[in-house]
């Protein structure tokens, strides 16, 4: 598992070099899956990676160890929106913006 988690985490990175967002949530996506099946995820870490996908988020994912309360989302074109979301549902936000991604897709 953490060969194939170590693959993915490789992957991600040529993804992101390459400017291919789409893949990188992709891997973000199979990732998480992968971190769930391990026990590093939460319900709350569930719901709000649920909330960010379906407000556009390309991907999702915990970030740090596991257990705790914080993801990772990546929104290209839909940052206000999984922002809004996220933070109706009760949750804390902090969108980031990044020019350099943004002017590649």
């Amino acid at each position: 598992m953490f060969d194939y988690l170590d693959a993915l985490t490789i992957r991600g990175a040529e993804a992101l070099r390459a400017g291919d967002l789409d893949t990188l949530g992709d891997l973000m996506n199979v990732c998480q899956g992968q971190l769930n099946a391990l026990g590093v995820s939460t319900p709350a870490l569930e719901t709000m990676i649920g909330i960010a996908r379906s407000s556009g988020a390309t991907g999702a994912k915990l970030t740090g160890a596991g257990g705790g309360g914080s993801i990772v989302a990546l929104c290209p074109g839909s940052r206000d929106a999984v922002a809004g979301a996220l933070a109706a549902a009760g949750f804390d936000v902090l969108p980031v913006w990044n020019a350099e991604l943004n002017a590649n897709g």
